[in-house]
């Protein structure tokens, strides 16, 4: 009897297949991968708008390839709660601006791994929602105070233009644009900036324009509104006008008492009684010869002192 012979089946431990002792399960793949090529089914760059449906490809060619993973910014998104890895095919469903990054594919087989080139996302949304607030709670003095708007939208990729009553912002020293163009101050506000102020927000995609936005300025209708003042002159107006306005009711006040402690005439009860005639009347202190009386015409009394008398009443009566 022969002896037993013990067979080494072949064993292909460059490729990995220890648990694999067929040859034909391990051929093709010696050889180490090539780089796939990642691409995106976009026309427009790489450039995506938020809330469509986005698909990438990791080619890997004629190669042997077992499995394919999928990174962005090098993290394993195929478990991300709107995306579906599928073979060599990764789907957005849809994509959202934060899926905005760099993506790179893994190929491997039991031989070798290799990654892809890197693809660059950009996802944009169109701007919305365009809102101008400011920071002031009440009125604002001309050439004394100051104030600051906010323009802010929704979208990716803002930018911002600002107008005052429908014509573009004066590039005068005392608008400052900050943040963007997102933020004007006004230091200090003038006459003319009553308003409305807008803003308008736009990208690539669109553009929208804020709802219009007044100033309060303090006693609006008490100074000129004229480009030609500047804001300390028109503030010297307004504090001219009011304190002439104060020593008008002063001069007003002082008037009413005095004439308040002003003595009242006395009226007496036979006022209201024409004379019929002539009255004859001995009054003391008249100038008259001994003998004579001097007559006096009652109406003339009347009209001049106001105090008269019938026939003669010893003391008149006081009402």
């Amino acid at each position: 009897m022969a002896p037993n012979r013990v067979v080494q089946e072949p064993i292909l431990r460059v490729c990995g297949c220890d648990m694999f002792p067929f040859e034909e399960l391990c051929s093709g793949v010696g050889a180490p991968l090539s780089a796939p090529a990642l691409s995106s089914n976009s026309t427009n760059i790489n450039r995506f708008v938020s809330g469509t449906y986005v698909s990438l490809h990791c080619d890997g060619g004629n190669q042997s390839i077992i499995s394919y993973t999928f990174y962005q910014d090098g993290k394993n998104i195929c478990s991300g709660p709107n995306v579906t890895c599928r073979d060599s095919y990764f789907y957005f469903q849809p994509i959202t601006a934060s899926d905005r990054g760099n993506y790179t594919c893994v190929i491997q087989n039991p031989a070798s791994f290799n990654t892809s080139n890197t693809l660059q996302l950009t996802v944009s949304a169109p701007v919305s929602d365009v809102r101008l607030t400011s920071n002031a709670s009440g009125y604002l003095w001309p050439g004394i105070n100051s104030t600051s708007l906010t323009c802010s939208a929704l979208g990716t990729e803002v930018s911002y233009t600002w107008s005052l009553k429908g014509a573009p912002l004066p590039q005068d020293p005392q608008y400052k644009l900050t943040q963007g163009n997102s933020v004007l101050t006004i230091s200090p506000v003038s006459a003319n900036d009553d308003g409305p102020f807008t803003c308008t927000a736009s990208n690539w995609m669109n553009n929208a324009t804020s709802n219009g936005l007044n100033i309060s300025l303090a006693y609006p209708s008490l100074y000129p509104v004229c480009s030609g003042l500047g804001g300390r002159e028109v503030a010297g107006i307004v504090i001219g006008v009011i304190a002439g306005i104060i020593i008008i009711e002063v001069a007003v006040y002082f008037a009413l008492k005095a004439k308040k402690k002003a003595p009242e005439t006395s009226t007496y009860e036979n006022e209201n009684i024409p004379p019929s005639h002539i009255y004859s009347t001995t009054l003391p202190g008249a100038e008259f010869k001994a003998g004579q009386e001097s007559h006096y015409d009652v109406p003339q009394l009347m009209h001049k002192d106001r105090v008269i008398y019938h026939n003669q009443l010893a003391t008149p009566r006081k009402q």
